[in-house]
């Protein structure tokens, strides 16, 4: 299928009987036994499928043509509204707009059209002559819809530029607007259509469960149909984590240029920012504060909001210097403490689940720190960060200076490389940290497998 030849280029198709292939198809589901011709059939009907029997299977059959109409009809819309930004806007204001502009706008519009032209054929294709085959259809193309991801990641910037240039009231630009929605006869502005392309993804594994729903087991295309709907979710889920990480990335970007008092390494330094949140920190004297806290791949930062938007830094706790306990008696609430049983606060979630999803990501960081490159060079890299920090700040910084020696002679504990290992995962009080080794003892004073050092900014005016 030509989808460059015009606006009616895919309903040329109609005109050749081959839509009518289709929709004897689709329409042959539904007569492979008696059904009640007055059944009320919704395509995303959300009812428990029907028990096995002649009128239900019949029933179910129908209603998953239904669906499978709908996935078809509704992917025409969308290839011809995809055709419609690109011919009525992108063409006509390429004349007119930087070509900055024109990516942040567009993106690669031509490539998710192009993708879709031809999810398009081989849908038609399969289901002008078996229907069965539609999930074989999502199987072959799922791969190719990770082009998304670039598309998802710049959306926001789309939006933000056409509120930057509503903001700056450009007459020019809004005319120009203005002319092209009048010329496609849309009634709804460019914006919302640039939005599709996002509702879109997220349609498809709705449509595959509402076809697996009505897709009896061990029949011919359910395991087809089936692995769809797997492959679908985790494209969905790779884009929609791409998208999570650039947003975090430009969130930390955007919070180091709030950062007043400080003269220290960028926050780069601790690597890709894996998480971030509010929360209503208690202290050991059980002073209550609300704090922004980041959490990196190498470090935990503390920030207090200060005026204008901006933040100052409280604390910088690197992975190796702190626990985290569940406190699985409270299920809103979990603590930190430092390497030396120092409590760092505790910490206030919104909900159980934003509690478990804190705990679960420190884990992670864990995890992936004590088996990483970093680790095994946290020497080096603590060395960088403290030549980096001038001294003329008012820090204190706290590093411990036990070598080699002291480690094997006064520090109540042997250095290791063996097996890793998790502290406590399991303990009633739910105390998760860094691995201890075969070797090493528990000592309150001497947790640290090697040197490393945390840091604290102190406030003449405010110690809180």
């Amino acid at each position: 299928m030509d989808c460059d030849a015009g606006p009616t280029s895919v309903e040329s198709r109609e005109q050749h009987g081959h839509a009518h292939e289709i929709q004897k198809n689709l329409l042959h589901l539904g007569n492979e036994s008696t059904v009640d011709d007055n059944a009320s059939v919704t395509s995303m009907d959300t009812e428990t499928a029907p028990p096995a029997s002649p009128a239900g299977d019949a029933k179910r059959v129908l209603k998953r043509g239904k669906v499978i109409e709908e996935l078809l009809h509704t992917e025409r819309d969308y290839v011809r509204d995809l055709r419609a930004i690109i011919m009525g806007y992108h063409n006509k204001m390429a004349r007119s707009l930087p070509e900055d502009d024109m990516r942040t706008l567009f993106c690669n519009m031509h490539e998710l059209h192009a993708l879709h032209c031809e999810f398009l054929a081989k849908l038609e294709d399969c289901l002008s002559t078996n229907s069965d085959l539609v999930g074989q259809v999502f199987n072959e193309m799922a791969e190719s819809f990770m082009i998304y991801s670039q598309y998802y990641s710049n959306h926001p910037r789309a939006v933000a530029l056409l509120q930057s240039k509503q903001k700056q009231k450009d007459e020019q630009f809004a005319a120009l607007l203005s002319g092209c929605q009048l010329l496609l006869g849309h009634q709804l502005p460019l914006g919302d259509y640039l939005l599709k392309p996002v509702q879109r993804l997220l349609k498809y594994p709705l449509l595959i469960r509402e076809m697996l729903k009505y897709w009896e087991p061990n029949s011919p295309g359910h395991e087809a149909i089936k692995c769809a709907d797997t492959q679908m979710k985790a494209v969905a889920g790779r884009i929609n984590e791409g998208k999570r990480q650039l947003d975090l990335q430009g969130f930390a970007d955007e919070i180091q240029g709030k950062l007043t008092g400080w003269d220290g390494p960028a926050l780069t330094t601790f690597g890709q920012l894996i998480g971030q949140s509010d929360f209503k920190l208690a202290d050991s004297r059980n002073q209550r504060t609300q704090r922004k806290v980041l959490l990196f791949e190498t470090a935990l930062v503390i920030l207090k909001s200060r005026q204008h938007g901006e933040y100052s830094i409280k604390h910088i706790f690197p992975a190796d210097r702190f626990f985290v306990h569940t406190m699985v008696q409270d299920t809103t609430r979990f603590m930190l403490t430092t390497d030396d049983n120092k409590v760092i606060g505790t910490f206030q979630c919104k909900s159980a689940d934003e509690k478990a999803e804190w705990v679960q990501l420190i884990k992670q960081v864990m995890v992936r720190f004590y088996t990483s490159e970093q680790y095994r060079n946290r020497d080096q890299t603590a060395a960088a960060i403290a030549a980096e920090t001038p001294t003329k700040r008012k820090k204190m910084m706290r590093r411990s200076t036990r070598d080699d020696d002291t480690n094997s002679h006064g520090s109540g504990r042997e250095r290791s490389n063996t097996t890793f290992g998790i502290d406590d995962t399991d303990s009633p009080s739910g105390r998760w940290g860094r691995p201890r080794t075969n070797t090493e003892t528990r000592h309150p004073k001497a947790t640290l497998l090697t040197p490393a050092h945390s840091m604290e900014v102190e406030e003449e005016d405010d110690d809180d």
